[in-house]
């Protein structure tokens, strides 16, 4: 068990990866793999005394995460709601898998769904599923994944499922025009759910602008302003100029005001990869704290219009 704390409410845990690997066997890749069923790809258990014929036995029906809230809307007969709290609801992404609890050899309903995280990615569409390779390991810290955003330039798989759930067998090559029609689907579907474009913060407090660096404790950087941002719109920017081109080197922080400098500061280190357990937050942290000048979960009660980040 690998620890970034000493216990307590910040600890952050993490588990060797290759555990995270043995542990999805026979299926390849782990969590944080979305284009695999090892990332993807778990079993779950359903109760309802009464309802549900062979009690203890499977079903293989195709079906996803999202299909649970209209699975049990479905069998205590409530409609999803239209409007809530005065605002209009989109339509839930996904169906009711109860027509197996009588049928358990029933056709599967579902016929599509697409996976991605962190550009891995893959499309489920009537017993295949294509799948791009991971483009780096978790231990791979320090690899530069150039030209990741050409999905088209990517490793590409094909598994024919319905008769090889644990997706041992590659067949792109016996079939590549069922590839490009996968191919084309899942760009069809992600953008459908707002997926595209795929591709691989400072706060206010009392009113002062800060940026808070930390590269694991106890090297926090934080750089903060000696003036207040008043009342009303502004434009707010963090600029950081490396010292080295090297991941890992520090490099100066200036934030600015309405285009005006306001607080410059150095921060010694930097990891070599930014952590994507926790996300980016934006007007609020609700995971764990970046800095101590505050408890999470932490919201800004003020107005952010915009967030643009540039990278140079």
């Amino acid at each position: 068990m690998l620890t970034f704390a000493n216990g307590g409410p910040k600890t952050y845990n993490l588990y060797p990866a290759a555990w995270g690997w043995a542990m999805n066997t026979p299926f390849q890749w782990f969590k944080q793999d979305a284009s695999h069923f090892g990332g993807t790809r778990n079993g779950m258990a359903v109760s309802w005394p009464g309802h549900i014929k062979g009690v203890g036995g499977l079903r293989s029906q195709f079906c996803h995460v999202t299909d649970i809230t209209p699975t049990i809307l479905d069998v205590v007969g409530i409609k999803p709601p239209q409007i809530v709290n005065g605002v209009e609801q989109k339509p839930m992404d996904g169906m009711s898998f109860a027509y197996t609890f009588e049928h358990a050899d029933a056709a599967s309903e579902r016929h599509t769904q697409y996976f991605e995280m962190m550009q891995n990615i893959s499309i489920y569409h009537d017993g295949w599923v294509a799948a791009t390779r991971p483009l780096q390991m978790p231990w791979e810290m320090l690899k530069q994944s150039a030209d990741t955003l050409d999905l088209n330039g990517r490793q590409w798989e094909l598994y024919h499922v319905a008769s090889d759930f644990s997706e041992a067998d590659d067949v792109v090559g016996q079939h590549p025009g069922k590839l490009r029609e996968l191919q084309d689907l899942f760009l069809v579907e992600a953008r459908r759910n707002r997926v595209l474009p795929i591709h691989s913060s400072f706060y206010l407090k009392n009113g002062r602008l800060a940026f808070c660096y930390n590269a694991i404790p106890p090297r926090l950087y934080t750089v903060r302003s000696d003036q207040t941002v008043t009342p009303g719109h502004h434009v707010l920017v963090t600029d950081f100029e490396s010292d080295d081109p090297h991941p890992g080197s520090g490099g100066w922080v200036t934030l600015k005001i309405d285009g005006q400098p306001v607080a410059r500061g150095h921060v010694e280190h930097t990891l070599p990869r930014m952590g994507w357990t926790e996300g980016l937050d934006v007007g609020r942290d609700l995971i764990t704290p970046v800095s101590d000048d505050y408890e999470v979960p932490d919201v800004f009660t003020g107005v952010i219009r915009t967030v643009t980040v540039n990278v140079k």
